[in-house]
């Protein structure tokens, strides 16, 4: 990707950079480097170098020159190339741009839509995924996970009260990949915080496969089973900060 120019990448840089200038520092380079000199490695072999710097344990390391902590590099002739430090030191600085763990949102975007159809709506048509009147409701919030940037997880806490619940859990999701690791566990928690600090509780219908995990995080079962056409099976669970 190229950094030249009016690319978003670029300026996405010059931005951060410009607000945070006592926290990093710009991108250095080496003075007095005279035409001709070699001062690391060919440009092919870059990726590998860079490659090679990920898979090293990620003990504080400088840079030979501009002082700036980054994972250590390994070395590959006198000393790094300016172009691999620049491409080191972006690679870090854009690690800090990349969403990580819980993460509340105002609303849904694609990938969360995405991950709702895929998780909850498999064989229902593309749009039954969106909540109308709800996704839009400025008093609904979103809690995310999120693993490198990546969307792993989802839910919606809906306003909808009933006796000693004001709120009410929808489009709880996780990514396959990612179940067993207590994604799911980890959003309700912050979902019982949010409104435990309100003083209220929460319910939710909850299907069959995540009673477990409901119960866990001291969830009720306060109904029979029921069936939503198209879903499967259900229950209707509460938790109440009493």
């Amino acid at each position: 990707m190229s950094v030249q120019g009016t690319s978003p990448f670029f300026w996405n840089v010059r931005r951060y950079q410009e607000t945070y200038r006592s926290v990093i520092p710009a991108i250095p380079t080496t003075p007095n480097v005279k035409d001709g000199e070699s001062h690391g490695p060919p440009i092919e072999n870059l990726n590998r170098t860079v490659l090679e710097s990920n898979s090293m344990p990620n003990s504080p390391g400088v840079l030979q020159s501009g002082g700036l902590p980054s994972a250590m590099v390994r070395p590959r002739g006198q000393g790094a190339s300016n172009r691999l430090r620049r491409i080191v030191l972006l690679r870090d600085l854009f690690r800090g741009y990349m969403k990580q763990g819980l993460i509340w949102e105002d609303s849904v975007d694609g990938p969360h839509l995405d991950l709702r159809y895929d998780v909850l709506r498999e064989g229902l048509p593309r749009g039954t995924e969106h909540y109308p009147g709800i996704d839009d409701d400025p008093r609904t919030k979103f809690l995310c996970a999120y693993d490198n940037g990546v969307l792993v997880g989802c839910s919606t806490l809906q306003v909808d009260s009933r006796d000693g619940c004001e709120y009410r859990i929808r489009g709880m999701a996780v990514a396959p990949e990612f179940r067993n690791r207590g994604i799911g566990t980890r959003i309700v928690r912050g979902l019982q915080s949010h409104a435990k600090e309100r003083g209220t509780g929460i319910w939710c219908n909850a299907r069959i496969k995540a009673i477990t995990m409901y119960e866990r995080c001291g969830f009720s079962i306060v109904s029979e089973v029921f069936e939503i056409d198209g879903i499967g099976l259900h229950y209707d669970m509460e938790w109440k900060d009493d």
